[in-house]
């Protein structure tokens, strides 16, 4: 077998350094440095006729400031999590104790007033199933 000039020779490994340097580069080797994060849906019910179905819902962290997470609230009342950080977004929300505000559609004036819920709610490590239940702002 003849040998190859000197310039032609390449090591394998030097290939797939090139490969690993190039991913690396456009960010698709970095890891999120968000948690670990676990299934969350649920249903938002009302009382005394407050409208939540089309709206939305927001759990904010009590310990972590960096992300939010959030889900819109369907025709039927249901709400599936995803968690936001930057511009990554994953389904899931990461365990801890969060302050939950509900956000019921607009009203004909465009108009929404959040309703944060006077109770936190634990996110255990776990896929769980929350029903939460919301009642008019006493004015």
């Amino acid at each position: 077998m003849a040998a190859r000039p000197l310039g032609m020779r390449r090591a394998p490994w030097s290939i797939a350094g090139a490969v690993l340097v190039g991913l690396l580069a456009c960010g698709c080797g970095r890891q999120s440095s968000l948690p670990r994060t676990y299934k969350v849906t649920g249903t938002v019910t009302a009382t005394e006729g407050l409208e939540v179905a089309n709206g939305a819902i927001q759990f904010a962290s009590l310990s972590d400031s960096s992300f939010t997470a959030s889900g819109d609230v369907g025709a039927d009342g249901s709400f599936q999590l995803s968690t936001v950080q930057g511009n990554a977004r994953v389904s899931g929300i990461p365990e801890g104790e969060y302050r939950v505000t509900v956000i019921p559609p607009l009203g004909k004036d465009r108009r929404a007033t959040p309703i944060v819920l006077p109770q936190t709610y634990k996110i255990e490590p776990k896929a769980m199933n929350l029903t939460i239940t919301v009642s008019k702002p006493r004015r």
